[in-house]
């Protein structure tokens, strides 16, 4: 269920933002002075962002069941 939420057109933002993200992180992770770097992006807040839509997809289909 959580995979066919994701695939959602209501996610897709989500999705879509999670994964520019990560992209961008990996290019930066690349860069010969990323160690040094004092300030290190990660995806923490897309990510959270993608499963709160998730769960709110996910949440209904699961206590209809429950009924």
């Amino acid at each position: 269920m959580r995979e066919e939420c994701e695939k959602s057109e209501s996610c897709h933002g989500y999705v879509h933002h999670f994964q520019e993200c990560v992209e961008r992180v990996q290019k930066e992770q690349e860069e010969e002075d990323y160690a040094h770097k004092a300030y290190k992006e990660d995806c923490v807040e897309e990510f959270f962002h993608l499963q709160h839509c998730i769960n709110d997809c996910v949440a209904p289909k699961l206590f209809y069941k429950l009924k």
